[in-house]
């Protein structure tokens, strides 16, 4: 049984045309998507009730691959899926068939780049950060405001003043006051706690 999937984003008016070439190429159902798809696989309804709905021996058929996927990601991952139930993948405009063995490989082939870029991505990321150690940089996210700007708001925290107002004068998250007092909180009990040691040895 062949199966059709057809998308276009919101506003898109193409949407017709794309089941009037999905019903000469004799897809029995047509399975309908507004929505970017650029959007995660697990938040595209119809693309989920579509996999569900294969079964051994059906064939998805969309008329391009950017129909089914936006990324080479993506794609491979619903083709695995698709693979998992025993059913086929057909591209109309780009002559794509995974029932025959030229579409297979195909497939086989976009799977390998797609692992040969995601190793590369990996290593240029280590190599880059093992630079940025050696040249002593500092790894990871930058402090959002600066020392100067820490003390003021320490000073208004301490006067009372709320954490909302604080973080809209300073242009931060109100997340961001709150680990900053979180951690002047934490060293003031660590000083006080030091403190009533060293005074308790004292005796």
């Amino acid at each position: 049984m062949k199966i059709g999937f057809a998308r276009v984003s919101k506003g898109d008016l193409d949407l017709e045309n794309q089941k009037i070439k999905l019903r000469e190429e004799g897809c029995e159902e047509i399975y309908e998507e507004v929505v970017s798809g650029s959007k995660n696989i697990d938040k595209r309804p119809e693309l989920q009730s579509m996999l569900k709905a294969l079964r051994e021996g059906d064939v998805c058929v969309a008329i391009r691959i950017d129909r089914l996927a936006r990324s080479l990601r993506s794609l491979l991952i619903i083709a695995e899926k698709i693979r998992e139930k025993g059913a086929h993948l057909k591209f109309l405009d780009q002559s794509i068939d995974t029932t025959t063995p030229t579409g297979e490989l195909v497939f086989n082939i976009l799977g390998s780049l797609a692992e040969f870029e995601l190793s590369l991505i990996k290593s240029r990321t280590i190599d880059g950060l093992e630079r940025a150690k050696a040249q002593g940089k500092r790894l990871g996210a930058s402090p959002s405001t600066s020392k100067d700007v820490d003390r003021k708001i320490k000073a208004r925290w301490k006067a009372g003043e709320s954490w909302n107002q604080i973080a809209e004068d300073y242009g931060v998250s109100r997340q961001t006051i709150y680990r900053r007092i979180k951690k002047w909180r934490d060293e003031e009990s660590t000083e006080e706690f030091d403190k009533a040691c060293f005074e308790s040895g004292s005796d």
